[in-house]
């Protein structure tokens, strides 16, 4: 397994895909909730209070709006990563970043 780091920064190692036919495990949509919630409020590159996360039938569905792309991937490789998640319906939105222009036009705070 690659053990270094993408060139954004983050663990290239997370993207690593295991072994293929690892049998699922049967969880409860509540343990999948808050396995899901813990892992968004530990990950650094998460803002978890932005993330509203739902599980019906083991299907996690994570919605609201972060600041990068960046953060919309960790947020759904945080679900995928969670022992009995199915499948994974990620509807998180990326804000639109600000024009540089008019930020410098902003007087620093």
């Amino acid at each position: 397994m690659y053990q270094g780091t993408s060139p954004y920064g983050g663990p290239a190692a997370r993207y690593y895909q295991g072994p293929y036919g690892v049998p699922a495990v049967q969880r409860s949509d509540e343990e999948i909730h808050n396995d899901v919630t813990s892992r968004l409020e530990f990950d650094p590159w998460v803002n978890h209070q932005a993330v509203k996360v739902d599980v019906h039938q083991g299907v996690v569905t994570i919605t609201g709006e972060v600041d990068v792309m960046n953060e919309k991937r960790s947020a759904g490789d945080d679900a995928w990563d969670t022992p009995g998640v199915v499948d994974v319906n990620n509807q998180l939105h990326v804000r639109k970043p600000e024009p540089l222009a008019r930020a410098r036009r902003m007087a620093p705070g």
